[in-house]
């Protein structure tokens, strides 16, 4: 599901922004690696019993064993990522479906652009 987005914001400054597109687990060691990422915000899917498209920022507490389509559970790459001293959070969306699906619902992507919109005026220079 983030994969485009994370690309997008990617192009919007590769400094800040990482994307999965080689594994998400290479892409947490490139994370670990830096020295200047003290904060490590993940978005994906997740099922938080609400809307389709809703958005909620949680904690690594708060994010239990689910369904992924990762090698390895997003908690435990959120508590590695906790344990080198950086601080993980995790942007969920609900989706519409909990099926693997090729595409995106309209909710999830409505929520998506209101995401992006929001970064772009965040880290603007």
């Amino acid at each position: 599901m983030g994969l485009r987005f994370a690309e997008d914001l990617r192009r919007m400054n590769p400094k800040r922004f990482f994307s999965e597109e080689h594994g998400l687990e290479e892409t947490i060691l490139d994370i670990l690696k830096r020295k200047d990422a003290d904060t490590v915000i993940f978005v994906d899917a997740c099922d938080m019993g609400a809307k389709p498209g809703e958005i909620g920022f949680l904690r690594v507490e708060d994010v239990g064993e689910s369904i992924s389509t990762h090698k390895v559970p997003l908690a435990m790459l959120m508590a590695l990522v906790r344990k080198e001293g950086k601080e993980p959070f995790l942007l969920g969306i609900q989706p519409k479906t909990l099926e693997f699906e090729d595409g995106l619902s309209d909710e999830v992507a409505a929520s998506l652009k209101k995401i992006e919109k929001i970064v772009r005026a965040a880290t603007r220079p």
